[in-house]
């Protein structure tokens, strides 16, 4: 569903260094018995590195990266998220930016036949049109935050990249995101 609503929406503009070009090519082409056949079938990049037009198996491949750094060396699951956010601010943007209330409407319903809520459609087109009468904006973070954390020390003192925080601390920062920030930016706008 991923890779279907990014070309129902035309692919994105991505800004790829040849780390993830190398990346998503190599994916594509080696033959993974676990890709999806959207991936295994998917055109390999052939551009240099830049802004570049990717498909939905390419954006697929692309936000799964973990192995290339976003500086170009060793990658991670921090680089992987950081991607994840770009795509949807990607898509965001473009949705926001392109489209109109009929055609994000047409998304949305397109949408659901690859999804699974208990919101209603009408819900969904319900805050679909106020994002794009309201003139919302996209705020990403990650939690647990910067600094709230640090890697888990196994029994035989190995640090492991697993992370240890505090569950409440990491709590109480995602209720301060949602209530405090938002708040305060719902009064700038009113």
């Amino acid at each position: 569903g991923f890779a279907a609503l990014i070309d129902k929406i035309g692919g994105l503009d991505v800004d790829c260094d040849q780390g993830e070009i190398n990346f998503i090519n190599h994916r594509i082409t080696a033959g993974f018995v676990n890709e999806p056949d959207i991936v295994l079938n998917a055109k390999t990049i052939k551009e240099e590195p830049g802004i570049l037009h990717l498909d939905g198996a390419q954006c697929l491949i692309y936000a799964r990266n973990r192995h290339t750094g976003v500086d170009g060396g060793q990658g991670n699951d921090y680089d992987r998220v950081n991607r994840q956010q770009e795509i949807i601010q990607l898509i965001f943007d473009k949705v926001t930016k392109e489209m109109n209330e009929q055609s994000v409407l047409a998304l949305i319903s397109f949408a659901t036949g690859y999804v699974s809520t208990n919101m209603s459609l009408d819900t969904m087109t319900d805050l679909a049109k106020i994002l794009l009468t309201k003139g919302m904006t996209f705020n990403k973070t990650t939690m647990p935050t910067p600094g709230t954390y640090h890697n888990f020390v196994d029994e035989n003192g190995t640090e492991t990249s697993l992370l240890d925080f505090d569950l409440d601390e990491a709590a109480a920062s995602l209720n301060k995101l949602l209530y405090e920030i938002g708040r305060a930016s719902c009064r700038e706008r009113v």
